[in-house]
């Protein structure tokens, strides 16, 4: 592990715990970068995999134990897979198809759950000498004679070189995922999950679609896995006759041509899934936009060539989808980005230098967004964000939990890379300073390509000391504060570590940067 703080030289190594997958650095206030890299030999000469994430520590916080960090192949080789599936005994399951792509071909592995309650899914029948990479697994669970689908679902897999991938990962959020009494990912299919299965799943078979049984679509079909549906339309308008309280899932298999789908209604939960690798939907001619929608919906693997116009709830992208525009008509909106890899993130909601890839378009005065982790939202998280209207700029709330419009008073603040860092006048993770001693704050500005000091261009300076949370009453509306001398204030000044909490304006803006920095003071 690997911690490297932004716009400083401090640089952090920690050692993983293999058994525990836990890892301890000790860092200061600030934004750092995370990186994990594992290597299969003791030299380090042969790296594996790589992962980064950033955390912002903003504040004093003594431990932050919920930081997730997804790591990606990094050698080309070959590795080993022995991941073990559960099932509930008398479930209905006997067999698990399992398909996945390795390049343009597709692959399979029959799992057999006749005679027992788990299987071990291998990729070539003895798991070993499988080439690195991320794979995408469709996992097909059906009856004895293979006439009712009985579960499904979508699994990632990583294959690094010389290691062995052994266990499942559980974000939080997959019915089928829990955590044994060794806190050991367990896979399992229940009898709830199933009977919930049946009762909210529609399937939507299109052109070259292969995955669903090959008979005709039809939008007069009861949408069952052998009796698809022609369009998402369909499936929605069957979904609202179910409970508003209960998820329900519309799996694509091929490409879908669709006119508007109008039928996600408010409170409403909605999961469109791919159920083949090469599930799109497109939108007829003239449409737009293609979904219109006031429910909580989720859009998993999905490539598309329209827009999306929502009022209110929940929207959750996943995986590779696509989505020209956003468009929000109302207020209350929250967009969850989970499980979405960089390049799938900048092709949904971000905005990279010169490639727009797509926009969001506010017309009311509230949406929010919010990270999938605990992460804290700062205005760098947000200006990545682009906004087509000029009334509106996306900022962090107070704690950073999610981030709001707020009115732009003609600045269009997310359309500016713009990031100002705090120092102290003395380096170190924890610099030492003496009573008397004045402390001096610089400022620099990163704009885009440009990093320059903007000390003097600050304003609304305000610097606060304070000792385990406790103000000192030491404070400064300036870039300098200076320690009391401890001649009349002894014992409230003792050889301990102090706080310097630091916020400022940049020239006219109203955006307050801040920043803080532990210091200790001695005798």
């Amino acid at each position: 592990m690997e911690a490297v703080k932004t716009g400083s030289t401090e640089r952090y190594v920690g050692v993983v715990n293999n058994l525990e997958r836990t890892f301890e650095i000790k860092l200061n206030a600030g934004e750092w970068t995370l990186t994990a890299k594992g290597y299969c030999d003791e030299e380090k000469t042969k790296q594996s995999f790589e992962g980064m994430t950033k955390v912002n520590l903003e504040k004093l916080q003594p431990v932050v134990d919920d930081i997730t960090i997804t790591v990606k192949p990094q050698k080309k080789g070959n590795g080993s897979v022995n991941l073990t599936l559960n099932i509930d005994e008398n479930c209905g399951i006997t067999t698990c198809e399992a398909e996945w792509k390795n390049g343009e071909t597709t692959q399979t592995q029959t799992l057999d759950f006749s005679s027992n309650t788990s299987a071990t899914f291998t990729m070539n029948g003895n798991g070993t000498d499988i080439s690195s990479n991320s794979y995408t697994v469709f996992l097909k669970f059906y009856n004895k004679d293979k006439s009712e689908l009985l579960y499904y679902c979508i699994e990632t897999v990583n294959v690094f070189d010389n290691l062995t991938t052994d266990t499942w990962v559980n974000n939080g959020n997959k019915l089928y995922l829990s955590e044994d009494t060794e806190e050991k990912t367990i896979f399992k299919i229940t009898n709830s999950l199933i009977e919930n299965f049946k009762m909210t799943s529609f399937f939507v078979q299109g052109t070259d679609g292969s995955y669903t049984p090959n008979i005709s679509s039809s939008d007069s079909n009861n949408g069952t896995y052998f009796d698809p549906l022609a369009t998402v339309a369909k499936a929605a308008q069957k979904s609202a006759d179910h409970s508003k309280t209960t998820p329900c899932y519309i799996f694509i298999d091929g490409i879908v041509t669709e006119g508007e789908i109008t039928n996600i209604e408010e409170y409403s939960t909605i999961i469109i899934m791919a159920f083949s690798p090469n599930a799109e939907i497109k939108k007829a001619a003239s449409i737009n936009p293609l979904i219109s929608t006031s429910g909580l919906l989720t859009i998993d693997n999905i490539k598309t060539n329209g827009n999306l116009t929502y009022s209110k709830g929940n929207l959750t992208l996943k995986g590779s989808t696509t989505l020209d525009t956003i468009s929000l008509d109302s207020e209350g909106l929250l967009i969850t980005i989970d499980e979405l890899s960089s390049e799938s993130v900048a092709k949904i909601t971000m905005k990279d230098e010169n490639e727009l890839y797509a926009n969001i378009i506010y017309k009311k005065e509230d949406a929010i967004l919010k990270p999938l982790d605990t992460k804290t939202l700062t205005q760098t998280d947000c200006n990545r964000f682009s906004l087509t209207s000029p009334y509106f700029v996306l900022m962090p709330n107070n704690d950073g939990t999610k981030g709001i419009l707020a009115d732009s008073e003609g600045k269009i603040i997310p359309e500016i890379k713009k990031e100002v860092l705090f120092t102290l006048d003395k380096d170190g993770e924890v610099p030492e300073y003496s009573l008397g001693e004045t402390i001096t704050v610089s400022a620099v500005l990163t704009d885009k390509n440009i990093t320059a000091d903007c000390t003097d261009d600050m304003t609304d300076w305000k610097i606060v000391i304070t000792n385990h949370g406790s103000n000192t009453g030491t404070e400064s509306t300036k870039n300098t504060v200076t320690i009391p001398d401890g001649s009349t204030e002894i014992k409230k000044w003792p050889a301990d570590t102090y706080t310097v909490t630091v916020s400022a304006k940049y020239k006219t803006e109203d955006l307050v940067y801040d920043a803080s920095f532990n210091i200790e003071i001695a005798k």
